[in-house]
Order: C-alpha cells, then sequence, then structure tokens
C-alpha cells in the first residue's frame, strides 16, 4: 500500500474526534472505510496509531508523533497550493526584466514600481543591458520583458511582441557655447559638418543603424569622432564642446548644464519599447504586459518623454 493524502486525513481527523463515526460523519465517508484506512496506514507504517476498546479510541504516542507530522504536511500542501495559484494569476513568483540605460529616462522605474506595489508578492530583478543582449535573453528564457529603444524593434524581432511605452522627439544636443546654441530649431542637413558623439555602437548598433539612416535621407554621413557607453558621459562630452550629438529630448531630464537641447524639423522621433517573448512569458510577466493596454496608468508616458527640450 502506498500512503495517500486520504490516509493522512483521516488520522488527523480520527485524532480530534476520537470516534469512527464522528469521523466517517465528518469525512463523508462510511465507517466502515474509516476503520479500513486506519488499518492500511497503520500495517504500513508498522506501529499502532490508536488504541481501541469497544467504548473508547485513544490515541498512542506514535500516533500522537504520526498526525503532528501528517498536520505539517497538509499545511504544507496547502501553502504550495495557493502559490501555484496566485503564481499562475501572475500575483506571486519572479519576473526578469531588463533595460537600456535611456529607459531609465523615459517612465520605465516608475512603471515597475507601480507593478511592485500592486504586485509586492512577485521577485522582480531588474538589470541594465544593451538592446542586442536584451533580446538574446528573451529568445532563451532569461528574462521576461526588455525595455529597449524603438529603433531596435525593427530588426530581428521575429516571434517577439512589443509596446511602445514611450516617444521623445529628437533634438539637437550641442553646447551652450556652440554657434547654434540660439536657433529654435534645426534641420538635420544643417549638422552635415558637424562631429558627432554617440552610444557605442558595439552596444547599441541598432541606435547607430537608424541615426545613420535618418542623416542619408538628409543627405549626408555623419563623422561620428566619439562613442561612448553611458548616456551621462555622452551629455558631458558635449557640455564640453567636443561633438554635437542627436538624442531624445528626455535626455535633457538629466539636467545637466551646459548643453542645449534643439528640436529638429521635420520632427523625428525615439522612445522606448516594451518587449517580451509569448511562447516563454512567465504569469507575472503577462500581468506586467497586461498593464501596457491603451488607458493604464502605466502606459502614460511621463511628462519627460512628452517635452521637448528647451530651446533659445
Amino acid at each position: 500500500m502506498i500512503m495517500e493524502l486520504r490516509h493522512l486525513r483521516v488520522a488527523i481527523v480520527l485524532a480530534e474526534e476520537l470516534h469512527f463515526s464522528r469521523t466517517g460523519t465528518r469525512l463523508r465517508i462510511a465507517q466502515s472505510a474509516v476503520s479500513t484506512l486506519v488499518k492500511e496506514l497503520e500495517a504500513e507504517l508498522g506501529a499502532s496509531l490508536f488504541a481501541r476498546t469497544r467504548r473508547s479510541v485513544r490515541l498512542t504516542a506514535e500516533g500522537a508523533a504520526f498526525v503532528d507530522g501528517a498536520r505539517r504536511v497538509l499545511s504544507e500542501l496547502a501553502q504550495a497550493t495557493a502559490t501555484v495559484h496566485t503564481t499562475a494569476a501572475g500575483d506571486a513568483g519572479r519576473l526578469a526584466i531588463r533595460f537600456v540605460a535611456m529607459a531609465s529616462l523615459a517612465g520605465v522605474p516608475a512603471l515597475i514600481e507601480r507593478f511592485r506595489r500592486a504586485h509586492p508578492t512577485v521577485a522582480i530583478t531588474a538589470e541594465p543591458a544593451t538592446s542586442g543582449e536584451q533580446l538574446a535573453a528573451l529568445r532563451e528564457g532569461r528574462c521576461d520583458v526588455a525595455f529597449v529603444p524603438i529603433a531596435a524593434t525593427k530588426h530581428r524581432t521575429d516571434g517577439l511582441a512589443h509596446h511602445v511605452i514611450a516617444r521623445s522627439p529628437l533634438v539637437a544636443l550641442v553646447s551652450e557655447h556652440h554657434l547654434l546654441a540660439g536657433r529654435r530649431w534645426l534641420r538635420l542637413a544643417e549638422l552635415a559638418r558637424e562631429r558627432f558623439a554617440f552610444l557605442s555602437e558595439l552596444g547599441e548598433p541598432r541606435l547607430a543603424h537608424a541615426f545613420r539612416k535618418r542623416c542619408a535621407e538628409a543627405g549626408f554621413d555623419p563623422e561620428i569622432v566619439l562613442e561612448v557607453d553611458h548616456t551621462d558621459v555622452l551629455v558631458a562630452f558635449i557640455a564640453a564642446g567636443y561633438a554635437v550629438a542627436v538624442v531624445p529630448a528626455v535626455v535633457c531630464a538629466l539636467g545637466m548644464p551646459g548643453v542645449i537641447g534643439i528640436p529638429l524639423r521635420p520632427a523625428h522621433h525615439g522612445g522606448i519599447a516594451a518587449v517580451w517573448n509569448p511562447a516563454l512569458l512567465s504569469p507575472a510577466g503577462r500581468k506586467l504586459v497586461a498593464s501596457f493596454r491603451p488607458g493604464s496608468a502605466s502606459n502614460r508616458p511621463s511628462r519627460a518623454a512628452e517635452r521637448t527640450a528647451p530651446s533659445r
């Protein structure tokens, strides 16, 4: 005989009732079935759990030890069952998030914090990564939701789904001492003779590709003289007058002195998109993705994403 949950339950109830008939009534089984289950259990354990007389039933020392253990087993099973249900509903479990540095300026941290408050039992891990690394992690199941530049969603994203989280107009970022700093707006072609700084092409090739495509449409091939890994470093070099850059207006939210953001005409837009793998998305990931639906609080662009950069 292999011990089953019904054997544990009958032992627990009989220990509480100390009466075979009342035990059967509680469990909605015949008194004879109670007796049979107890005998099967005792035979498998090789010990008497209950001392029986014609007038009474008494729990033995071995029985008391077994019932204590049986209660713990059923309690842990109930907890495990509840955890399965909450995890399946997306209210527990784990959520792995990856993001590019620019996402921190586009309202993504606030979005994740709202999700954390709404689902406090979900264990969230958030790590920075390049867009290429994120897309690979999505395909391999190491990431639930990635936050990448919109440009990254246009290259090699077969099988992946995405939703635009925030759009931001692109601006020409120049030193406050640059000859163009007083302009209210610029055409991209007016930057043809400038030296450009850019986020590292090794880390963000899709951004570089999209930028070069825009420049080609404007009639020139940009001279990129500096590639850096972090947005704040990029802005610092611009402030020093080393080069210019074309960046989403949200970069101006860094509030770094010495730079001016000048809107481009016709307008070009960048921004951040959430990307996920529907085939491998966890329940918590599905819950997060559901919050991106139109009109939800987490889907509203941040004010920083909506503003254009100040210009002179």
